[in-house]
């Protein structure tokens, strides 16, 4: 894993908790060193991303703005298709709009080929 993958990786583990997560258990689950987590967390801090926390303590991400890119798989995609759609049909106005304009950002977003999966559904 390149240190790239694994700074986004980082970034993802840590933007799915709820509470702190301590360096010893993130370095178990990259498999590299508490101290790397230091050097990461801090290059991630440099980078405009909102981690609060320390040594002992733990360390959250305060703040969503930074989203890294997802690598979803067909059956990923699908369930999110699906999921959008239901809420596109069985919805008021508002999250049918959302959900739409969900639909069109991720039909944009990927490629050609995924494009048959993805059907975004007039309101």
């Amino acid at each position: 894993m390149t240190r790239t993958e694994r700074l986004l990786e980082l970034l993802q583990i840590l933007r799915a908790q709820r509470y702190p997560i301590t360096a010893s258990t993130l370095s178990e689950r990259l498999g590299i060193s508490v101290r790397s987590i230091y050097r990461d967390i801090k290059t991630l801090q440099h980078q405009g991303v909102c981690i609060e926390g320390g040594a002992g303590i733990g360390y959250i991400v305060k703040s969503d703005f930074h989203l890294p890119p997802l690598n979803l798989s067909h059956e990923e995609i699908n369930a999110i298709t699906l999921g959008l759609n239901w809420v596109s049909h069985n919805t008021d106005y508002d999250f049918k709009n959302i959900a739409r304009t969900a639909l069109a950002k991720i039909h944009a977003s990927f490629p050609v080929n995924y494009k048959i999966l993805l059907r975004v559904s007039p309101i």
